[in-house]
Formats: structure tokens, sequence, C-alpha cells
């Protein structure tokens, strides 16, 4: 099931078993941000990734042109399954787009 503030469908990261030595894994998720929160800020979306405790926020930079948002890890994604969704937490997220 996708968090309440998803604001795209959620999306299964495949053979991430098979992957060895990391150096770096780029997210990049569309997202709709007609589905955002009234009041919301467009720059407040982050890509969260399904743990075993809930959604974990995951720091991203937001494309308001694109409407996309990536975030880049230097290992493997601590769960397979991502969501672009609304953070409204305070961190490191809240980046503007070039």
């Amino acid at each position: 099931e996708p968090p309440v503030d998803a604001l795209a469908d959620p999306v299964d990261l495949v053979a991430l078993d098979e992957l060895k030595a990391v150096e770096a894994v780029r997210i990049a998720l569309v997202y709709d941000p007609s589905r955002l929160p009234p009041g919301a800020s467009p720059t407040d979306v982050a890509v969260a990734v399904e743990t075993a405790d809930g959604w974990e926020p995951l720091e991203s930079t937001v494309d308001l042109e694109e409407t996309t948002v990536t975030a880049v890890l230097n290992d493997r994604p601590p769960g397979s399954t991502v969501v672009a969704g609304y953070d409204d937490t305070d961190g490191e997220t809240e980046e503007s787009a070039e």
C-alpha cells in the first residue's frame, strides 16, 4: 500500500540482490504535483522507500519543470519499493530545483 502522502504509484525495484559493489544508485520518479496537499511547497517532495518500519524519505532533489524527484544513494536502498511522496519532515530534502 502506498503512503497516504504518495504523489504517484509505488514502483518495485527488481534485481537489487544482484547488485554487488555499488558505486551509486540513482532513483528518479515522476510525480503528480496536483496531489500535493493544499499549501504544500512543490519542493517538499522526496523519494521514499518502504522499510520494515514504514516509509522512509531519502535525501532527494526536485526538478519542478520535469516534475521529477531524484535520490542518489551510495549503496542499495533499504527496501525494494519506492514512491514519490510529500515530505513534511524538516530536513535535507527541502532542496530547490535549479
